[in-house]
């Protein structure tokens, strides 16, 4: 198959202040058929060109604008779990409801791209030192309009509940009255006493860090955590419900820092996409 290019409108000046010259290409069409036709489902595969695309400079189509096949039905954006998000690739996928069995091309698509590209000066980078001093806080309680990601000090709850309960329980409601938006998260199973004690009970092999984290409007993109050298210390992580737990090669140090990658209006930059006829499978 012919790869198609899209012709990208840039809707603003990047870091440089030079407009890029950016395309995206499309390299494959993939139709879903199912019995119910409102699970059914088209699939573009593009390729982005002319941007710098990494672990920290990202992209995504956000939202299809318009989408229309050759008899005039208008066809949705389809979104899954995964369907949407950023990536530090070059390589996306597009989903929109599948065209009537008799249509032979769709006409036009328009969406919008977002180029997330984040520095220190357009806050899309924050940066927390000395980590170990700063447990059981949000760390964005300085930033205005920002979501709540407390560091969680779970080695030392665990312990001061093994050897002293009162202390513990103390302890807790410290954390309450400090963070009292934790209390409002409403998937805490158990509420947030019984947050603390299923990671007790679950445990992690080797060393980690652990957040609670409300970010309902998906702010934060990205958290990895470096060394005094600089050297990135993340080896995986895993999440459930409000939950972060990012895995780490060596036991973290107060030395250390962890940098949160965060989306905002200025670290994002918008772009129009527009395509013209493209024929289907």
């Amino acid at each position: 198959m012919k790869a198609m290019l899209f012709t990208m409108i840039l809707g603003c000046i990047l870091r440089t202040g030079m407009a890029q010259n950016v395309n995206v290409l499309l390299t494959d069409i993939r139709e879903e058929r199912r019995l119910n036709q409102k699970d059914s489902y088209l699939e573009l595969s593009l390729k982005v060109n002319g941007l710098v695309i990494d672990n920290d400079r990202k992209v995504r189509i956000s939202t299809v604008v318009k989408a229309t096949d050759n008899l005039g039905n208008a066809l949705k954006q389809v979104t899954g779990s995964f369907d949407g998000d950023f990536t530090g690739y070059n390589d996306m996928r597009l989903k929109l409801e599948a065209p009537a069995r008799n249509a032979t091309h769709l006409t036009e698509i328009v969406a919008t791209l977002e180029y997330f590209v984040p520095t220190k000066e357009n806050k899309g980078i924050v940066e927390i030192s000395k980590p170990l001093e700063k447990y059981n806080t949000n760390l964005l309680k300085a930033h205005k309009n920002a979501p709540t990601i407390i560091l969680i000090d779970e080695a030392g709850m665990k312990k001061l509940k093994e050897e002293n309960e009162a202390a513990y329980n103390k302890e807790m409601e410290k954390f309450k009255k400090e963070n009292p938006e934790a209390e409002k998260m409403g998937d805490l199973v158990g509420g947030l006493k019984g947050f603390f004690e299923s990671l007790f009970d679950f445990g992690a092999y080797g060393p980690t860090v652990t957040f609670l984290i409300n970010d309902p409007e998906e702010k934060i993109l990205g958290i990895t955590v470096y060394d005094d050298k600089g050297e990135k210390m993340n080896n995986g992580w895993s999440s459930s419900g409000n939950q972060r737990t990012i895995s780490l090669s060596a036991v973290p140090q107060n030395n250390w820092k962890i940098e949160l990658l965060m989306k905002n209006a200025a670290s994002v930059k918008e772009h129009t996409v527009k395509l013209g006829q493209v024929f289907l499978p």
